[in-house]
């Protein structure tokens, strides 16, 4: 309804501006003279004269005026119009008295006349303003609907944004649940854990029987392991944007923490081959944090499951565009491997990506394998 209203108010104003300028005496005079010129350089060059009508309407059909007078003595001499043509009328008055102030001398081979030539193009401006005006509001329509369809867009995404918003609120207040949960459990574990430790110590005599004793130990330290697990979940399930540190040689970054790896290691009696860790110039990012956390997740999991007769191999591997840390192990236990929640894996994976890295993890029934890939910085 707007689109119409539009496109009718546009023409009528329109329409009535074009009537005013064709109806005026600039439009006239401007419109006649190329008309008259032509005419009298057609007359001068091929002589014609007031009664050579078959002349006069051969330039007439050619330029297709829509009205054209000649006047000898304030009289109608000829008028031609696209629907009459008058020959030598007799006592008749000039065709439209308002026309006499637009006469024009013109020179015959046999005498002068005066002449007026008009062509009306309202007609043509009608047509293009129809043209325009429908253009227009087309246009208008176009725009009217983007906007509006913008808007209720912009609403949506308003909602949506409250609805992800929400959402994000509730991810992060079941991530500092969990947080509060582990962190309430762990304390007191750890003190349990001190306590069987300091027991086991004191128990040089064996008045006390040690095997209930490491029996709550172990349990213990598996609770402890399950708690720091839900943890690490928590962190690396955190929404908010990882803040990595300053981009380091793979040795600076990482060496350390494959140091203290080794160490526990041998102090469990595990045999190292380190024959393929080769450092090369090769920078990379990483959270001190998560990677901490990821190499004693591993460091862990070695512990548990690895086959101490057999060595466990660590190895670099670089490539274009990134580098990997490739840790292998036998299985000792396969069966209790398989049987575990996996969650380790599943936070170093997540972890891993959390730092634009990748961790890819292998295993049969005697090998385990798992390639942390760091993105060159």
């Amino acid at each position: 309804m707007i689109s119409i209203a539009v496109f009718t108010a546009i023409y009528l104003y329109g329409e009535k501006i074009i009537n005013e300028y064709v109806n005026s005496d600039s439009y006239i005079y401007n419109t006649q003279a190329p008309y008259i010129t032509s005419f009298q350089k057609y007359v001068s060059d091929n002589k014609v004269s007031s009664y050579d009508f078959k002349s006069i309407e051969a330039w007439i059909q050619r330029e297709k005026p829509e009205f054209f007078l000649i006047s000898i003595d304030n009289e109608t001499y000829y008028a031609s119009t696209e629907y009459l043509s008058l020959k030598k009328p007799q006592n008749l008055l000039l065709y439209n008295q308002k026309i006499s102030v637009y006469l024009t001398a013109l020179n015959f081979s046999d005498r002068t006349a005066k002449i007026f030539i008009y062509n009306n193009y309202q007609e043509k401006y009608l047509k293009a303003l129809l043209i325009c005006d429908a253009l227009f509001t087309l246009i208008t329509a176009i725009m009217i609907l983007f906007f509006i369809s913008r808007h209720i867009l912009m609403q949506i995404h308003g909602t949506l944004n409250v609805v992800e918003q929400s959402e994000t609120e509730l991810i992060n207040e079941k991530n500092m649940l969990i947080r509060s949960m582990a962190h309430d459990i762990r304390t007191p574990l750890a003190g349990l854990q001190s306590y069987a430790e300091i027991i086991k110590m004191e128990n040089k005599k064996g008045a006390i029987p040690t095997e209930h004793i490491d029996v709550i130990f172990n349990k213990i330290c598996e609770i402890k392991g399950l708690t720091d697990q839900l943890f690490d979940y928590s962190l690396a399930c955190n929404e908010e944007a990882l803040e990595l540190d300053a981009p380091c040689n793979m040795e600076s970054a990482i060496g350390d923490y494959l140091s203290e790896m080794a160490f526990i290691l041998r102090e469990n009696s595990f045999s190292l081959d380190i024959e393929k860790l080769i450092w090369k110039d090769f920078k990379i990012t990483v959270n001190s944090n998560f990677l901490g956390r990821i190499f004693n997740n591993i460091t862990n999991n070695i512990c548990k499951y690895a086959d101490k007769k057999a060595p466990v191999c660590i190895s670099c591997i670089y490539r274009s565009k990134d580098a990997g840390i490739e840790i292998t192990n036998h299985i000792s236990d396969k069966s209790s491997l398989f049987n575990t929640t996996g969650m380790g894996i599943r936070n170093i994976t997540i972890m891993m990506k959390q730092m634009n890295g990748r961790a890819i993890v292998s295993h049969n029934n005697t090998e385990f394998r798992i390639t942390l890939w760091f993105s060159r910085a």
